[in-house]
């Protein structure tokens, strides 16, 4: 499986942060900043549509929480 994305960020450093951080296990960093980065960038395209309308709102309440954590 491929994925072409556009980011600003790299995902790499997210990695590295959330590693150091021990925000999750080490073997888990690269998982979450690939799934949150894969799950943002939809979410957020799609965020006025109903299927993401409700949960817009909590996803970015928790973005902003663990870019402050990390």
């Amino acid at each position: 499986m491929q994925f072409d994305i556009v980011s600003h960020d790299d995902i790499i450093d997210i990695a590295d942060i959330i590693r150091t951080k021990a925000i999750v296990p080490d073997d888990e960093a690269s998982v979450l900043a690939v799934g949150m980065k894969l799950l943002g960038q939809v979410v957020l395209k799609h965020r006025k549509e109903s299927a993401f309308a409700d949960f817009w709102p909590h996803f970015e309440s928790f973005l902003r929480r663990f870019k402050r954590s990390a």
